[in-house]
C-alpha cells in the first residue's frame, strides 16, 4: 500500500524531522511511504508548485496519513479533502489509527 504523508510544511521549522519520522513508521509497517517533504525546501519554489506535485503523488496512493497539526495547514487540508472525496482511507497520527490498522494487518 502506498501511503501519502500530509501535514504542515510551510511555516514549520521541524517539518523534515516530522515527515521523515512518519516515513520511517510507514516503511517499518511494510508499506510504501510517499514523503512530499523530500521535494525540496518550501522556499525553493512556490506553494502552488509543491501542491501540484503533492496532489499528483497523492492521486497515485492508496491512503493518506495526517500528521499532528494538519488542520492548521491549507495544503494538508486540501490533500485530506481530496483523499476523502476519493474514498481513500485517512489515517491520523493523533489517534494512532495508522499503527492499529496498518501495523496489525
Amino acid at each position: 500500500m502506498k501511503v501519502y504523508i500530509s501535514g504542515m510544511i510551510s511555516d514549520s521549522r521541524d517539518y523534515e524531522a516530522r515527515f521523515n519520522q512518519a516515513e520511517h513508521l510507514i516503511r517499518e509497517a511494510g508499506q510504501i511511504p510517499i514523503n512530499p517533504a523530500k521535494y525540496g525546501s518550501p522556499t525553493d519554489r512556490t506553494w502552488l508548485y509543491y501542491m501540484k506535485e503533492g496532489i499528483a503523488e497523492l492521486l497515485n496512493c492508496d491512503a493518506i496519513y495526517m500528521l499532528n497539526g494538519w488542520g492548521d495547514s491549507r495544503g494538508a487540508t486540501l490533500e485530506r479533502h481530496i483523499a476523502t472525496q476519493l474514498d481513500m482511507p485517512v489515517f491520523s497520527q493523533v489517534n494512532k489509527d495508522f499503527e492499529r490498522s496498518i501495523l496489525n494487518d
